[in-house]
């Protein structure tokens, strides 16, 4: 071989690698942007919403308290606000996440939830209709499951930032 055929097939060895790398850099390159969007888009929006709910949650009992202490309507309204936005954070994140675990734990902070506006509205029906009833069977029920509401959430807090961290460990 003479030396311009060597040089020739050395230079095409070297571009050939250089094609290569650049193709294999921009293959990882992409699946950082994804993962980054993963971490972004899913699991910091999970983090915000879900402390949004928790938000909601504790102003939705301070309202209701307000209200059953001093009959006043704009507590009451405050309180009906404050459903609304929880059930629409509910909603974001059933949208939001493709999780198994996230998505068991919303159905279980549903019906929970349900179960914390029965209480609710029973304790309002049986106080209109003047019977008699007991005030802290409602209030420790109701606590219980604002109790459970709120480790559900935490719970999906927690999966959504470890999410977020196996996803941050994935990029080193």
């Amino acid at each position: 071989m003479t030396i311009f055929k060597r040089l020739s097939f050395g230079y095409a060895l070297i571009m050939l690698m250089i094609l290569f790398m650049g193709l294999y850099v921009t293959l990882k390159l992409n699946q950082l942007i994804e993962i980054n969007h993963q971490v972004a888009a899913v699991d910091n929006a999970t983090v915000k919403l879900g402390e949004g709910l928790l938000d909601s949650l504790f102003s939705q009992v301070g309202f209701e308290k307000k209200y059953l202490i001093s009959h006043d309507a704009d507590f009451y309204n405050q309180h009906h606000e404050m459903r609304t936005a929880f059930q629409k954070g509910l909603g974001a994140i059933e949208e939001l996440t493709n999780s198994s675990r996230v998505n068991a734990l919303l159905g279980e902070i549903g019906v929970l939830y349900k179960r914390y506006l029965s209480l609710f509205e029973e304790e309002l029906d049986v106080r209109e209709r003047k019977l008699d009833y007991v005030k802290n069977n409602y209030l420790e029920e109701r606590e219980k499951v604002v109790s459970a509401i709120n480790g559900k959430v935490v719970a999906i807090i927690k999966t959504a930032t470890a999410s977020r961290d196996e996803s941050v460990v994935e990029t080193h």
